[in-house]
């Protein structure tokens, strides 16, 4: 239904407010979850400002309207250690779909869509961090075939993030 009038691309400045009111929307869900996690302002303005400067940033729109978004990010620090020594990998982030468009795939074309730009970039596999306590999206990662690697512990989280990786 809806996703015959989608766009899948990379995010450009012009989209900013667009992307600032759909966190918006997410954070309204986080919190009436009662879900512990992208505490503050996290991803502020600046985060995903520099996002699309980087040319990390990919959104859906339908109809024009942004209504999801992740940042497909090449790997840092965070990726580093025992398992990951050796794989050159691509990973992706602050995965938001607006709570208006739910059930009709949206995250799920998300990684679908960062699959194939690793593999034509020619990455190993994909990396994610996500709170151990989002159990959505670790079931999601999970029917990818994304196996959890460990975790990392970061100060202002609240929460583990454990590791999940996906190789090729």
């Amino acid at each position: 239904m809806f996703m015959q009038n989608s766009l899948y691309r990379k995010a450009d400045l012009k989209d900013l407010d667009k992307l600032i009111s759909l966190k918006d929307e997410v954070k309204k869900e986080i919190i009436k979850k009662d879900l512990d996690i992208w505490q503050d302002d996290y991803p502020n303005r600046d985060l995903l400002k520099s996002d699309i400067v980087n040319d990390y940033g990919r959104i859906i729109t339908i109809d024009e309207k942004v209504v999801a978004y992740m940042a497909l990010i090449e790997t840092s620090i965070d990726y580093e250690g025992d398992f990951y020594q050796g794989h050159y990998l691509l990973s992706f982030s602050r995965i938001m779909t607006s709570p208006y468009y739910r059930n009709i795939g949206l995250a799920k074309r998300l990684i679908k869509e960062a699959i194939l730009e690793a593999k034509d970039r020619r990455y190993d596999g994909l990396a994610i961090t996500v709170d151990a306590i989002n159990e959505r999206a670790v079931s999601l990662y999970r029917s990818f075939g994304f196996i959890n690697v460990g975790y990392i512990d970061i100060p202002e989280a609240k929460n583990t993030l454990d590791k999940y990786i996906l190789l090729f």
